[in-house]
């Protein structure tokens, strides 16, 4: 029998307790709700830290937008700025001010990156547009590839369904749907091991990769291996795909995951590339939640890269990444996330 709880001698709850439901309210978006308990906060102007950040959300949502900007703006130089911070890029959200959210937003999120819904609004601001799972499967239909190719294997394996032959690599393949290994050659280990292990000219049947997409570690000098050893299988017409280059936020690109998105350093990719490999045509789709680049005029010949592994692993241990700047922008080579431009800069 469920124990009897007495009624409580107090009935009604301070002001910074109703600030906090109000916030639940919001977030379970039910205006109304909120609208309701905010009337009962006594006196506002007591409120101190989280609980004031909360009250002056809930003023704009009310309509009085500037009044909790001014409220939110006073309290920045405080203990609790960095939850200003968070209502202000919220604010700024809602009213379209998109630079004066990533960079209230980026505040944040170095404080706390273990926060998902402050990186998910960032990405959504970076990268607006579809997820890269959708380019990937314009670059399928675009292709047709009949061989294709893919290392950490993951959710995009079903889109090589049509691929007469695809191959994916990956050292743990326990989360794979038994019905997306039918029909499909898969090799549970690393992609090192593969390369040093397996006969691929035979696995290949002595035909070229014509699609690649390149998912593994998160760790620039094991994709800069994939890449090598990928590229050895490929021809002119062939593309290598890439992930991950476009982190949304410095704690995403760290070499330790910290964050729950991680794309790790594998952008240094990208500079890698243009520097030792300008011969290379590189597209990148700005798609969410951290890019997606397309690799093509490959020559399987070339041996700058493994000639030089060690010194470009030592160059680029250390380089530090600002991925919105214009210089790596330019590098990139963006396009838009769009079908007709992902299917035209395939075919030039």
């Amino acid at each position: 029998m469920a124990p009897s709880l007495e009624p409580s001698s107090h009935s009604e709850l301070s002001d910074d307790a109703l600030a906090f439901l109000v916030f639940v309210h919001l977030e379970q978006r039910d205006q109304l709700g909120a609208n309701g308990v905010i009337k009962r906060v006594a006196q506002p102007d007591r409120l101190t830290g989280g609980s004031r950040s909360i009250y002056a959300y809930a003023l704009h949502r009310q309509g009085q937008t500037q009044q909790g900007i001014d409220i939110l703006r006073g309290q920045l130089n405080d203990r609790d700025g960095l939850l200003a911070q968070y209502f202000l890029g919220k604010i700024y959200n809602d009213t379209d001010q998109p630079e004066l959210a990533i960079a209230a937003y980026e505040s944040f999120a170095f404080a706390f990156p273990h926060y998902p819904p402050v990186l998910a609004e960032l990405t959504h601001l970076r990268l607006p547009g579809e997820d890269y799972m959708h380019a990937l499967e314009v670059i399928h239909q675009t292709l047709a590839p009949r061989i294709y190719f893919e290392i950490g294997v993951a959710g995009s394996f079903p889109l090589s369904a049509e691929a007469p032959l695809r191959i994916g690599v990956d050292p743990d393949m326990s989360g794979l749907p038994a019905e997306e290994k039918q029909d499909a050659s898969l090799f549970e280990m690393t992609s090192d091991q593969f390369f040093q292990q397996q006969n691929v000219p035979e696995i290949l049947g002595h035909r070229p990769i014509e699609l690649a997409f390149l998912d593994g570690l998160h760790l620039f000098e094991f994709l800069l291996r994939d890449f090598m050893n990928t590229e050895r299988f490929c021809d002119d017409n062939s593309v290598v795909l890439l992930h991950d280059c476009i982190p949304i936020h410095p704690v995403v690109a760290q070499r330790e995951r910290s964050s729950g998105p991680w794309a790790g350093d594998v952008w240094k990719l990208i500079p890698i590339l243009r520097k030792y490999r300008p011969d290379l045509k590189i597209a990148t789709i700005p798609a969410p939640p951290s890019g997606l680049v397309m690799i093509r005029g490959l020559d399987p010949n070339s041996r700058v890269i493994a000639q030089n592994y060690d010194e470009i692993v030592k160059e680029f241990a250390d380089a530090k990444l600002d991925a919105f700047s214009s210089t790596y922008q330019h590098a990139l080579g963006l396009i838009e996330n769009d079908p007709v431009a992902i299917r035209r800069s395939l075919r030039i």
